[in-house]
């Protein structure tokens, strides 16, 4: 059984990388690798005293959001889990991180001879 405080699980995942973003009734956590965005995202509700504890449905669904099973999560919560550690799993199983991406060339502009 999963069941995490909320105040841990958002101090642990801004100590892990995640930058926080408040919108509304939730805040928003992405995670940013050498400075760039990775597409991995999750919230938190800044309802009231109901949503001070996540339990198990909360906390699965914010583990498969980025991108870890439960056990891991709590793990990363819980500081057993480094934030190096976390973002190399995350390579490990294929995500791309923070990796450059150049953009697209432009096909040069066509030089037809006019008759």
């Amino acid at each position: 059984m999963a069941v995490l405080e909320r105040d841990a699980v958002e101090s642990a995942l801004t100590a892990k990388g995640f930058q926080e973003s408040a919108g509304g009734d939730h805040k928003y956590f992405k995670l940013m690798v050498d400075g760039r965005y990775t597409g991995i995202t999750t919230k938190t509700s800044r309802g009231s005293a109901k949503y001070k504890t996540l339990g198990d449905d909360l906390v699965a669904l914010m583990a498969k959001q980025v991108k870890l099973t439960t056990k891991e999560f709590c793990a990363l919560v819980e500081c057993t889990l480094s934030g190096a550690a976390y973002v190399d799993s995350l390579r490990m199983r294929g995500e791309k991180l923070g990796a450059a991406q150049a953009a697209p060339t432009p096909d040069p502009p066509s030089r037809k001879k006019k008759p």
